[in-house]
Formats: structure tokens, sequence, C-alpha cells
């Protein structure tokens, strides 16, 4: 399944991360992270920009401890302590 832009926002806030840091920490251009935050919900990244591997934007999210198990809903994962994993490196 791909991410759609509810994803990416959704993600980012669940882990309090800032469009800059997320940025750092994918080598995806903040302002392309910006561009895909503007689209509406049901967009799916991959369609967008075809420059974003929305898949490995939803790995990066995974292994910090997210899920997404449909087009509008993310699950935090059991045993993540979110706080810890906004400073993990790619």
């Amino acid at each position: 399944m791909h991410l759609t832009r509810f994803h990416l926002r959704a993600a980012r806030a669940a882990l309090s991360l800032t469009q800059s840091k997320l940025a750092a920490l994918t080598n995806i251009p903040r302002s392309s992270i910006n561009y895909l935050e503007t689209q509406d919900n049901f967009t799916f990244l991959n369609t967008t920009n075809k420059n974003i591997d929305d898949i490995a934007l939803k790995e990066f999210f995974q292994k910090l401890g997210l899920s997404f198990p449909d087009n509008l809903s993310i699950c935090i994962m059991p045993n993540i302590q979110l706080r810890a994993a906004r400073a993990a490196p790619v």
C-alpha cells in the first residue's frame, strides 16, 4: 500500500517531527515534504512527485514504530516509545 498525504502528516505529527527534521532524516527536500502536505488527504504520495519514494518513507516510519492499516489511519505499534524515536538516525 502506498502512503497518502494524510499518512505523511499524521506520522510526522505522531513523532513530533518538523518538516525540516524529517527532511534531514530522510534526505527528502523540505520543500517536497511541504508540497506533499498541501495535497488533499486522499492523494497518494507516489502520484504527486516521481522523485519521492513513498515506500522508503513508509519503511522509515515503520522502523520508528508506526503502521498504516488503511488510507486514512496510522497505528502506533505496541511497546514503542515515540519520544526516543525522534532522534533516531535513518
